[in-house]
């Protein structure tokens, strides 16, 4: 384990690094100027929750951050980074079960998907763990933000958070997915969902799904 920055990573990490040096901001500003518009109040899901950029935004605005992350050495950054929240080890979907996940690229921990090879992982399904008061989700899961949003529908139902996603085409695809898929699946369940621009320099797109 090393530290970039303010956060622990793993040793064989170079993309976390390469995003640092590059100027991404980990201090989490640009995510805070999604939080700044949401208010203080609730418990939150952070879907996806790599070492901890979320989260630990999350923890300074929520009463209690619930952090699904499956990858176990993602968990052991995590649990030093942001050692309020409380980690689901599992990865979310619509059925449990078992899976694997490898990386999109070498050396990019943050960027697993779930796989036929790899690293072996529990999937559990959200709605089974009747979270109370969930007033906002984070989504980032490369690909399965559908089948995962699927197993939440209960708890999207009860509570009506704001969720915040990321969605690609070339992701959503291998699962038989689409970014279209999500939209019709939120404004059914009466969400507006905007694009935000804010993660635009960085090729990274977050939707906001609002109730």
């Amino acid at each position: 384990m090393k530290k970039i920055g303010d956060f622990y990573v793993q040793d064989e990490d170079t993309f976390f690094e390469f995003q640092y040096d590059r100027g991404f901001p980990m201090d989490g500003s640009l995510h805070r100027n999604i939080l700044n518009k949401i208010s203080d109040e609730g418990n939150a899901l952070d879907i996806g929750a790599h070492v901890g950029i979320w989260s630990r935004q999350l923890t300074e605005k929520f009463d209690n951050v619930y952090a699904w992350e499956p990858v176990e050495s993602n968990c052991e950054c995590l649990r030093k980074n942001v050692p309020d929240v409380t980690i689901f080890p599992f990865a979310a979907a619509s059925k449990q079960g078992h899976g694997f996940v490898e990386p999109d690229i070498e050396g990019n921990y943050g960027g697993h998907f779930l796989s036929d090879k790899g690293e072996k992982v529990v999937i559990k399904v959200v709605d089974d763990f009747d979270f109370r008061n969930i007033t906002f989700i984070q989504m980032h899961i490369k690909g399965s933000e559908f089948d995962a949003l699927l197993g939440c529908k209960k708890t999207i139902e009860s509570n009506r958070p704001i969720v915040v996603y990321q969605a690609y085409e070339h992701q959503l695809e291998k699962f038989g997915h689409s970014v279209d898929d999500i939209e019709r699946f939120l404004t059914d369940l009466g969400y507006t969902i905007e694009n935000t621009q804010l993660f635009k320099e960085w090729e990274i797109t977050y939707f906001i799904a609002k109730p």
